[in-house]
């Protein structure tokens, strides 16, 4: 506030849009407004804007491969693309040096961009927005407002000044979990952190963890993620439907990197004695005991980074993982009859305790029916979450290439593209319903009677 407000004004006489304008340099990436502090084009991690940049306007390609109605919507975008990124790789460190000693604005001015980079730029968002043109398109006509901040310091300033101007973020971001945090929105615009938390103590906020740290392209699947979930939430426009928003935003990222070896972000990774909504952000289930579900034990984030649901084959998705794990639950389940479902194999997955214990989770994991099943003990939440991401990711990448059983995957492409919109235009309707309309079977059943997340277990138990 004191660096970047008018003397003595308050949160609500400082908007964000006026320190923006003040001390950061905004570029207009397409659907996508990309605000950097300016002190940043002068550091020695200057590149990573370059880095930040690519990444989101590799995310459009894919959102445009996924959901351009013609060959010709695909070939305009690409072709406004290509002109942006050339522009980007032409870049240098001297240029963006000049920007860091001038005043905060639009990045076209500050770097005298020519007017063919402005006018491809420009024609990106309305494309991404036609819906004669695009299969799927964002709810809100508008740009998408992305800020990033370099270190852990001025991500968590972005928290303070957040709760000063919105008392929605004051109540959900004001707590110690938050330093663990790499994301949070403020009113409609993304706040994306550029580091890790260094996961030790560190009141001051002066360390951070590279995100390349674990991974050497760690930054740009983060940042391609962050950009997708921001989309995805512009296009959905609810907050009922997180195999959709989360598991597909990692699904994307696999699409546009090849992987997805990152920390997910809203204070996912913490101790913070969460209730059951924030649970249900990440796993599906629900308290069987009622009330307050008990804190989420807080790990290292290379604990994460070395799950067992992470691994691969080929294509980055995790398969391999679940049909490991698929094949231990289904061992460990045929040993209990009392167990539901002990005689399906298909349906059981094992999960493990940090300190070496195992147990099974049964199906179904997805919609209604899966918050009939309770939640597992606190010390296998963590393995849990880890589960729940691989199996979205995976799910939905047979679902958009199988359909319903006898579809080719051009039809069944058609469909995913049907379930998605109808779910953006039509809040009204639930991801079940949605499913059992556009596939003519339900996404899943508690029983295992039918449904196409049945489908996936046997397909998955025969790969």
């Amino acid at each position: 506030m004191k660096e970047n407000c008018p003397e003595g004004s308050g949160g609500a006489a400082c908007p964000l849009e006026d320190v923006l304008a003040r001390r950061y340099a905004t570029l207009r990436a397409g659907a996508f407004d990309l605000s950097f502090p300016l002190d940043f084009f002068g550091d020695k991690r200057s590149g990573e804007i370059e880095v930040v940049v690519q990444a989101v306007l590799d995310l459009q390609g894919e959102w445009f491969k996924r959901f351009a109605r013609e060959p010709a919507t695909l070939e305009a975008a690409q072709k406004d693309m290509l002109v942006l990124t050339d522009w980007v790789d032409g870049w240098s460190k001297g240029d963006l040096k000049k920007v860091s000693k001038g005043e905060g604005g639009s990045l076209f001015d500050l770097m005298e961009a020519g007017e063919g980079v402005r006018e491809a730029s420009a024609r990106l968002a309305p494309m991404i927005y036609d819906e004669e043109t695009m299969a799927v398109t964002p709810q809100f006509i508008q740009d998408i407002r992305m800020v990033f901040c370099p270190t852990r310091l001025s991500f968590m300033e972005m928290v303070g000044y957040g709760g000063m101007v919105s008392p929605a973020v004051r109540q959900s971001a004001w707590h110690s979990g938050t330093a663990e945090w790499t994301q949070l929105w403020i009113d409609q615009t993304m706040v994306v952190a550029l580091e890790y938390s260094p996961w030790t103590d560190d009141p001051k906020f002066q360390l951070g963890m590279s995100m390349n740290k674990f991974d050497k392209q760690g930054q740009r699947q983060f940042v391609v993620q962050q950009a997708a979930a921001a989309l995805l939430t512009k296009t959905l426009n609810r907050m009922d439907l997180p195999l959709l928003d989360k598991g597909l935003a990692v699904h994307m990222t696999i699409a546009v990197c090849g992987a997805a070896n990152t920390i997910d972000g809203e204070g996912s990774i913490s101790s913070t004695g969460a209730t059951t909504a924030p649970y249900e952000r990440f796993v599906p289930g629900g308290n069987s005991n009622g009330g307050t579900l008990p804190a989420i034990p807080a790990i290292g984030f290379d604990s994460i980074q070395e799950s067992h649901w992470r691994k691969t084959k080929s294509g980055g998705l995790f398969f391999a993982a679940l049909e490991a794990g698929q094949k231990q639950g289904g061992k460990r389940a045929k040993k209990d009859n009392k167990r539901d479902l002990f005689k399906r194999p298909e349906a059981h997955f094992e999960l493990t305790s940090p300190t070496g214990k195992h147990i099974a989770v049964t199906a179904p994991f997805l919609g209604q029916p899966a918050t009939q099943r309770p939640y597992p003990e606190p010390e296998y939440l963590n393995d849990y979450r880890e589960f729940f991401r691989s199996y979205q990711a995976c799910f939905l990448d047979w679902l958009r290439n199988t359909g319903s059983e006898g579809d080719s995957e051009e039809v069944a492409r058609g469909k995913f593209q049907q379930l998605l919109s109808k779910l953006s235009l039509e809040r009204e309707v639930n991801l079940d319903n949605a499913v059992q309309e556009i596939y003519q079977e339900p996404l899943t059943t508690l029983d295992g009677s039918a449904g196409l997340e049945w489908r996936f277990l046997t397909w998955l138990e025969d790969q």
